[in-house]
């Protein structure tokens, strides 16, 4: 049987976005760059994880290192692969998105700190090449917001 062909959705839009935002955080750099490397499956939102029966949210805060997610039986999704970082700084991931999460498309997402007074600055950029709509800059905005505001600030 021949494979079949699908047109692209009229949703579909090939392009780019960039999501930009600053997340004031009333903690010292150090720990608020703890929490983001190696305390991720603490405070990452559970209604975000999409493995089959998850279990938690990982990073390995390293070059080549993965942010992902493990579910029981082998299951589990990559979400971002680290491909630069600046300890206590900065760290740079790309992740892919199948068109089962709205994809095709790549992203190239950027989290950067710094210390403004006694408050820690949470700075992203998420710049995403693919299948991009209407709705993709709010929907990454919301999410993001609610992953990093409602998760890790708290």
């Amino acid at each position: 049987m021949p494979d079949a062909i699908s047109p692209a959705s009229p949703l579909s839009t090939p392009g780019m976005l960039t999501v930009t935002m600053e997340i004031p955080i009333t903690a010292p750099l150090t720990q608020v760059w703890t929490a983001l490397t190696t305390q991720v499956g603490l405070w990452w939102p559970r209604d975000f994880l999409v493995a089959t029966e998850p279990q938690q949210m990982q990073f390995e805060p390293r070059l080549g290192g993965r942010l992902f997610e493990e579910g029981t039986h082998g299951g589990g999704a990559i979400w971002y692969t680290v491909y630069a970082i600046t300890p206590a700084t900065s760290i740079d991931l790309v992740g892919n998105l199948s068109p089962a999460f709205g994809g095709p498309a790549q992203s190239l997402l950027r989290l950067a700190l710094r210390e403004q007074g006694t408050t820690t600055i949470l700075a992203l950029t998420d710049a995403v090449v693919g299948n991009v709509g209407a709705r993709s800059a709010a929907s990454l905005d919301d999410g993001w917001r609610a992953i990093f505001e409602r998760g890790l600030k708290a």
